[in-house]
């Protein structure tokens, strides 16, 4: 048997990635940036990667 996926597990398990790499940025002294992968849109989330970066 499968745990029931709900809106409310989904938005607890972001919540905890987010603090995580909160941390690890912290931690390492790392910047972060959040980019969101659209379906069919991996150009746009590339290109946005690619401009964080400086490139």
């Amino acid at each position: 048997n499968r745990d029931k996926i709900t809106i409310d597990n989904i938005k607890k398990e972001l919540d905890y990635q987010s603090g995580m790499i909160s941390a690890c940025a912290v931690i390492t002294g790392s910047p972060v940036r959040h980019v969101l992968n659209g379906e069919g849109k991996v150009e746009e989330a590339a290109d946005k990667i690619i401009k964080a970066i400086g490139l």
